[in-house]
């Protein structure tokens, strides 16, 4: 019953001390009630919105390590397949010392991420290099990667620690595999130099403030770390057995080397003994939740002294005022004030789900007519009667999100708080969507490429179709960056993926796979038109300047191709276009080269 129709129904209107004194109670209860709602409303925002920061970073990192283990990965499997192909032809009595030469040189130009390669016999004197022949006077039997596969009785990829040039003063990585005789006998090693700056580029495009990345060899020892703490580098910071824990966990907090504390992820990578790292200051995940919380601090104690004055304004106004209506219409006038001072919305039901109070906000934030807001009226909104629940989101017809909290009070009532989430659900979506991107070229990235072409290819079973994929790599790309700078290099990457997304088709899906390689997913396409689409862009890349270095600066690419059909798999059409790639190199680059029609037949030859 409304507080004006229960005063003025005793006594007849004659004044009654009594009960406004019973009145002033009610009211101060009510203020000490909102206040208390109102506080426990926003520090529950508050530390819902503090784990959500750190779930949406964990999310973030989480995928961030996935890329960084298949480019770690994939970076590792080009330099091990290019010495292989040094091992291989050291096989063939042909094969001298300036063939080996020829060999080497062509294969460390290729790789953007080898700065050297070089034969030793069973010595460990150099027979070999990519820099000069007759190779340079060396003789590396006293190195690890040499002493190693020396001892060794299993053909393994040896991965060594960062050391520093004594003349270039740049860091490297050896890697070496051992070199057989024809009797079985060790005749000495193929190893290569991995240019740690390679990977410190990539990384510093991917490092958010306050992060950091890193590499670690299966042992615990620090390979790479960007940013760069050269005195961390090869030191045994874990061990493996801490670094299959934390990569089986998931995302979590702890303390980094620096003593920060973080938000961690750990990956293994495929095929290679070892862990990438990525990590954020708690600091810095949590910088925009500080924020809003300070804000949100300020307007919750602002609105608590509003309505603290209110209430006892009201309760005083209450002992001082006659009893008549017009009195009880400014009580009732004052509560509307101080219900509508708060920035959420409020509704107590009884046991019925009656509602017995409702401020204004409440409809708004429900979607519900405030005619259907009045007291007596039925009432549902989430969980059921009587429930104390986890929040639920409930999204109106006009696109806003609201949080509903219902919960249970011991006389049977039940308090309903919604507030206004639009904003914050906004920012989750627009991380989801980052988290797809390449941060360079704002393509997709191999994640999100990945994705869609198992789409595509059930798309494709579904109706006996087919489609095509595409790898682009460019060529002589570390050319490039040693001539003109990695930051020039960046430019012609994300001017080279406008170029192509503008020349490629509606339907077509284009992303960055890795440093200078792209993929291109096109549904509903022959090989044969795929090929004359490809052969357009291939003639307008070379053909054009791209702005992006001096005026002379021009580019080729080298395109691999191969079909997907109704019974093909995306890692064998993968697997094709990437063989496919390799023949166009061979043959000279700046060509279209495409794989057998049917890409499985690709690996059952591999």
């Amino acid at each position: 019953m409304p507080v004006n129709t229960f005063l003025m129904q005793q006594g007849a209107g004659l004044p009654d001390t009594r009960h406004f004194r019973r009145a002033a109670r009610l009211v101060a209860l009510l203020t000490g009630f909102v206040i208390v709602i109102l506080a426990g409303g926003a520090t529950f925002a508050a530390l819902n919105e503090r784990d959500e920061a750190i779930a949406s970073s964990s999310r973030t990192l989480a995928a961030l390590v996935h890329s960084l283990a298949e480019h770690a990965a994939r970076t590792l499997a080009e330099a091990d397949r290019a010495m292989r192909t040094v091992v291989e032809t050291l096989d063939d009595p042909r094969a001298g010392p300036a063939t080996t030469h020829e060999l080497l040189n062509r294969l460390s130009s290729e790789l953007p991420q080898v700065r050297s390669m070089l034969q030793l016999d069973s010595s460990g004197r150099a027979v070999a290099d990519a820099v000069s022949q007759p190779p340079r006077p060396f003789v590396g039997a006293d190195r690890p990667y040499f002493r190693v596969q020396r001892e060794a009785t299993t053909d393994d990829l040896f991965i060594g620690l960062p050391i520093r040039g004594a003349l270039s003063g740049q860091w490297t990585i050896a890697l070496s595999r051992r070199v057989l005789a024809s009797n079985g006998r060790f005749a000495g090693v193929v190893a290569a130099a991995l240019d740690l700056a390679y990977f410190n580029s990539f990384f510093s495009t991917l490092l958010e403030p306050g992060g950091d990345i890193a590499i670690f060899r299966a042992d615990g020892r620090l390979l790479v770390r960007q940013p760069i703490v050269e005195s961390l580098l090869g030191a045994e910071l874990t061990t493996g057995k801490e670094l299959n824990a934390l990569a089986s966990q998931g995302p979590r907090r702890g303390t980094g080397v620096d003593g920060i504390s973080r938000i961690v992820a750990v990956r293994a990578v495929t095929g290679q003994p070892l862990f990438v790292s990525a990590s954020v200051s708690l600091d810095t995940a949590l910088a925009n939740w500080r924020e809003r919380t300070r804000w949100l601090a300020g307007g919750t104690a602002l609105a608590c002294l509003v309505i603290g004055i209110l209430g006892w304004l009201l309760s005083r106004r209450l002992q001082a005022l006659a009893v008549q209506s017009a009195a009880m219409v400014q009580v009732t006038g004052l509560m509307d004030a101080m219900l509508a001072a708060i920035g959420q919305g409020i509704v107590i039901t009884d046991a019925r789900d009656r509602i017995m109070l409702a401020n204004r906000q409440a409809a708004d934030l429900s979607g519900t007519p405030p005619d259907k807001m009045r007291p007596g009226a039925s009432l549902t909104l989430a969980a059921g009667r009587g429930v104390r629940s986890e929040t639920q989101v409930i999204q109106l017809a006009d696109g806003r999100k609201t949080a509903v909290r219902r919960d249970a009070m011991p006389d049977g009532n039940t308090v309903t708080i919604l507030t206004d989430v639009t904003a914050e659900k906004a920012a989750e979506a627009k991380l989801t969507r980052l988290a797809m991107l390449d941060p360079l070229t704002e393509l997709p990235n191999r994640r999100a490429f990945l994705e869609a072409a198992e789409g595509e290819i059930n798309r494709v079973r579904r109706h006996a179709g087919r489609a095509c994929i595409a790898i682009l790599d460019i060529d002589h790309f570390k050319q490039v960056n040693d001539s003109h700078g990695h930051q020039t290099g960046d430019v012609l990457l994300r001017t080279l993926a406008d170029l192509w997304a503008e020349m490629l088709r509606s339907s077509d899906t284009l992303a960055r796979y890795g440093g200078e390689e792209f993929i291109v997913l096109m549904p509903e396409t022959e090989p044969g038109i795929a090929i004359r689409l490809l052969e357009r862009l291939r003639q307008a890349t070379s053909s054009r300047h791209l702005g992006a270095g001096p005026d002379d600066l021009r580019v080729t690419v080298s395109i691999g191709l191969a079909a997907l059909g109704p019974d093909g798999h995306v890692e064998d059409a993968i697997e094709a276009a990437d063989a496919a790639l390799y023949q166009a190199k061979a043959e000279g680059r700046n060509r279209v080269r495409a794989a057998p029609t049917d890409p499985a037949a690709h690996r059952r030859q591999g």
